[in-house]
């Protein structure tokens, strides 16, 4: 007999490890190609695309008119990996660069666990916890998938350095910089975290004072890697601008009790980590918990850093969670359990974890969904803009300003979209947020930059402000309306139910 086959059959397949090892893979399965549209997919993809077809970064923006600032785009990187991804697999290949980069930030997680000979359940267990606390930063294929797999990189070097002393490893940060600040801006997050634990280790003099050095050599190289960037200075001074905790009109900047996914999965990994901190299986330095609680504290207010709050303490209680798994082990040890059932059970597992994975899998590979809120115009109300060969500039909702550019362009120029500040000034931003949110005090703002059209939302109750400044209804959808200059006539008008559709929803 063949050795893996010999091997294959010594592993006692109804043993509670080989259980969660099933359900693992399912949760993991499920997190790394659950994929959905959110309303920026479009633009990265578009972005990239133009930046490929240039072969160069594009700084002024030709799809807005209302733009008026230099475009900084910190996520070009990213775009560009996600235009070849869609140039080359379309639907698959963007769900797949999702699934390659969270299973990769996971495998870090396992081999973090591995390194401290933590048992093989345990292993699976951090595994998953670690995926129910990046979820929901990972449903949708966007920047961020990258922003968390580096910094699992760089919390699994810093705990290598501590636990064993491998000041090698620290010479992959500044190149890890270097990359990290072209492909999104959640290298701030990683650069404090960097900072405040050299400045934590020097404060408890954990190891020598060649490793204090190396650790803050280190970290000046890697801040001046953030330099290796198509703006210089100029990134750092965008993000010095658009970077803070007063964003209150982005969901992911909103706290976390506002938004319930998010709260469930950061109350799960702030309940497990305070349980091991309470518990003092092994002796953990100050530096560590103090920031997994200074993460898990912002995320409270800003919910996008959830993922980052988890990721720091899955790894950085990684030697806790292995002592209480082996606690555990040592009381189950002799403990009697019945072996009736267990191949059974076995059996309907691993069937329900095969199925549900394929399943999963083959749905995603083929339709990134696009979901039937009015976050975007419904088809009809697209089919109606192309088939009236509407032209010129259109005062637009957040959420569909990059949908329209990717199907509109150039022809149609927006004046708001998901980049905001990236492009947009304050003023810009507060004039449409006023038109948004205050319609009867922002509905001259259209006037006021010469616009052609308006599509918004009706969920904003917007038309009849629109119409007493002699803007007129020329589609009328379930969920979006068009208004236009043109003369009063009868608009066009649909009442069919909003669908869910596929990415990039042509139809």
């Amino acid at each position: 007999m063949r050795p893996h086959l010999r091997l294959l059959r010594r592993i006692d397949w109804t043993s509670p490890a080989c259980l969660v090892f099933a359900v693992g893979l399912l949760v993991v399965t499920f997190v790394s190609v659950r994929a959905g549209a959110d309303p920026d997919l479009w633009g990265h993809v578009r972005f990239g695309q133009d930046i490929l077809a240039a072969g160069a970064i594009v700084k002024v923006d030709p799809y807005s008119f209302t733009s008026d600032r230099e475009w900084v785009n910190h996520e070009w990187l990213a775009e560009v990996a996600m235009a070849l991804a869609w140039n080359q697999g379309g639907t698959a290949g963007l769900v797949a660069l999702k699934a390659l980069l969270l299973l990769a930030t996971l495998a870090l997680v396992g081999w973090a666990a591995h390194r401290e000979r933590v048992p093989s359940l345990a292993v699976w267990l951090l595994v998953v916890l670690a995926a129910v606390g990046v979820v929901p930063r990972a449903t949708a294929v966007r920047p961020q998938l990258f922003s968390l797999l580096l910094f699992a990189a760089q919390m699994v070097i810093l705990t290598e350095h501590e636990r064993r002393g491998r000041r090698a490893l620290l010479l992959g940060l500044p190149p890890l910089y270097a990359l990290w600040v072209n492909l999104h801006g959640g290298w701030l997050v990683g650069g404090g975290v960097l900072a405040l634990w050299t400045v934590g280790h020097v404060l408890e003099r954990r190891g020598t004072r060649l490793d204090h050095l190396w650790l803050t050599a280190v970290g000046l190289l890697a801040l001046l890697a953030t330099l290796v960037n198509p703006y210089g200075l100029g990134m750092w001074r965008f993000l010095a601008d658009t970077v803070g905790f007063g964003r209150d009109h982005i969901a992911d900047w909103q706290p976390v009790w506002n938004v319930p996914a998010p709260l469930v999965s950061w109350a799960v990994v702030a309940a497990v980590a305070g349980l091991l901190c309470a518990e003092r299986c092994v002796p953990v330095t100050r530096t560590g918990p103090l920031l997994v609680a200074l993460l898990g504290l912002g995320s409270l207010k800003v919910n996008r850093l959830d993922a980052f709050f988890a990721l720091s303490a899955v790894i950085t209680l990684v030697p806790a969670f292995g002592e209480a798994a082996r606690r555990l082990e040592r009381r189950g040890d002799g403990a009697s359990r019945s072996q009736t059932l267990a191949p059974a059970a076995a059996c309907a597992v691993y069937l329900l974890v095969g199925v549900t994975t394929a399943h999963r899998v083959a749905a995603q590979i083929v339709c990134i969904p696009v979901s039937a809120q009015d976050e975007y115009p419904e088809p009809e109300a697209l089919a109606w803009l192309e088939s009236t060969g509407t032209r010129g500039r259109a005062v637009t909702f957040f959420n569909h300003g990059e949908f329209l550019i990717w199907h509109l362009a150039p022809d149609v120029k927006v004046s708001m979209d998901g980049r905001r500040e990236t492009v947009y000034s304050d003023a810009v931003v507060d004039a449409h947020a006023r038109l948004y949110n205050a319609p009867a005090e922002g509905s001259d703002y259209p006037d006021s930059v010469g616009a052609d059209l308006v599509l918004l939302p009706n969920s904003l109750g917007a038309a009849k402000h629109l119409e007493a400044r002699g803007w007129r209804p020329a589609f009328m959808g379930p969920t979006t309306t068009v208004f236009t200059r043109g003369p009063g006539r009868a608009p066009t008008r649909s009442s069919a139910p909003p669908l869910e559709r596929c990415f990039p929803a042509e139809d």
